[in-house]
């Protein structure tokens, strides 16, 4: 005769193996967090300095084929005789927070793409400092990258000093 044993295991999982599942769980958060938070600034920083390269140059080309650059115009604002030549869409939010602005004329340069940024923070500025070291040479005062009143601008054109 076979004899069934009463099983007196209880079912599910005692408070102890919760709390130590709890604690793994909070630890591997802990640090994927920061990692992910880094991963999104870094793809965000890449591409900025893509659609900078792009909106770069459009106005090059449309300076080549012109003779001219566009007229200055407000941040988020379209430059005239740009929406053939544009490849994205310039009056977007830029990924770093912000409107694109085209400044001819303005801030001691000829023609500069500027990211215009009202509510400058850390986070934001240390951004910039991530694309000019993309782009440029890493320091925000100097090179092709340089900071602007409420923003950051790419200078495609000097001018005369």
């Amino acid at each position: 005769m076979i004899r069934h044993r009463k099983s007196s295991a209880k079912h599910g999982f005692s408070l102890l193996e919760l709390m130590v599942t709890i604690g793994i769980i909070g630890m591997v958060a802990t640090l994927a967090v920061p990692a992910i938070r880094e991963a999104t600034r870094n793809a965000k920083v890449m591409r900025t300095a893509s659609d900078m390269r792009h909106f770069s140059n459009a106005f090059d080309t449309y300076n080549l084929a012109n003779g001219a650059y566009p007229a200055d115009t407000y941040p988020g604002e379209m430059p005239a005789n740009m929406d053939g030549i544009m490849p994205y869409q310039f009056t977007a939010k830029t990924p770093l927070g912000g409107n694109w602005d085209w400044d001819y004329g303005q801030f001691g340069t000829n023609a500069a793409l500027s990211i215009y940024n009202n509510r400058l923070t850390v986070d934001i500025v240390y951004s910039w400092v991530r694309l000019d070291k993309t782009l440029d040479d890493g320091f925000l005062g100097s090179g092709r990258m340089r900071l602007r009143p409420s923003g950051l601008m790419m200078v495609l054109d000097e001018g005369s000093s």
